[in-house]
């Protein structure tokens, strides 16, 4: 159901601007046409530059993973993650960065708010 609801033009497959048109972030902007293509690119085995139905869901259960560990690291629940936040997070993949550094990541990512 969901693959045929983003496939558009009903072709078998989705291509990255068919797919950013389904996709929003959690505070309801679009992801770029190039993280689109990003993640496209990463599970189009047949290096078509679109997926098809099985490649989609492949994708889709990867985006649920990753929403699932940003949730889980979201401590307060408000849909961003805090210096301390991106931290645990990180620890929790094997990363072990400086706090000036994560401090970096997110005053580069997000020179406003200091949160992801």
């Amino acid at each position: 159901q969901w693959f045929q609801a983003v496939d558009q033009d009903n072709s078998g497959h989705i291509d990255a601007r068919e797919l950013g048109q389904a996709l929003a972030n959690g505070d309801m902007s679009m992801f770029s046409e190039e993280a689109c293509r990003m993640m496209i690119n990463m599970f189009d085995t047949n290096m078509t530059g679109t997926i098809d139905v099985h490649e989609f869901g492949k994708l889709f259960n990867y985006i649920n993973q990753w929403k699932g560990m940003f949730e889980n690291f979201d401590r307060n629940k408000e849909g961003t993650l805090s210096h301390d936040d991106l931290n645990a997070a990180l620890q929790s993949m094997g990363y072990r960065f400086t706090p000036t550094f994560v401090q970096n990541l997110l005053n580069k990512y997000s020179p406003r708010d200091k949160r992801l």
